[in-house]
């Protein structure tokens, strides 16, 4: 399996991105942003090559790549950008599209380890994010599998992880009826 590590500073990255230029030109030394952000920075730009527009359904919004910036698009408003989004919506769009982009490659199991996936959000979005990760996260076929591992201080993170262990265990016993 190739690990796919999702660090908690993650973010970060949609300022870095929409300020890319502004660093380099003001000489700020990239040694000081660890290696790990910036080697998820980098699968976060992949991601975003990749994937122009991406449905968020538990949040009711998009991210949508218009002319080259990036946008969270909402319900009848006008578009804002990501740099300018909520601290939770710029921590979750470059999980998700990571995961998604990571998800998408074929014949290649993962490992995706996700520090704190519930940072800066609502108790039912952090339900319904779990619910998201484990669904994409841990599917497996004959040839490979993905695993997830996560850290979290959230007991609301750990109550959609009980729910879904004892649905599966719901799940086996109707089965073998």
């Amino acid at each position: 399996n190739e690990s796919l590590y999702i660090p908690a500073e993650r973010q970060i990255i949609p300022l870095m991105t929409q300020s890319a230029l502004s660093l380099i030109n003001n000489k700020v030394p990239l040694e000081l942003f660890p290696k790990y952000i910036l080697n998820f920075g980098e699968k976060f730009e992949e991601a975003t090559v990749k994937i122009n527009k991406f449905e968020i359904p538990f949040l009711q919004i998009t991210y949508a790549k218009i002319e080259g910036k990036e946008f969270v698009l909402t319900n009848g408003q006008n578009p804002i950008s990501l740099s300018s989004s909520s601290s939770g919506i710029q921590s979750l769009i470059p999980t998700l599209l990571v995961v998604e982009d990571s998800y998408s490659l074929l014949n290649k199991g993962h490992t995706f380890i996700i520090e704190e996936p519930e940072l800066n959000l609502y108790p039912k979005t952090q339900k319904d994010l779990i619910y998201h990760l484990v669904d994409r996260c841990t599917r497996k076929d004959e040839n490979h599998y993905n695993e997830l591992v996560i850290t979290t201080h959230s007991p609301y993170v750990l109550a959609a992880f009980n729910n879904l262990l004892l649905a599966g265990k719901a799940n086996k016993k109707i089965a073998n009826k």
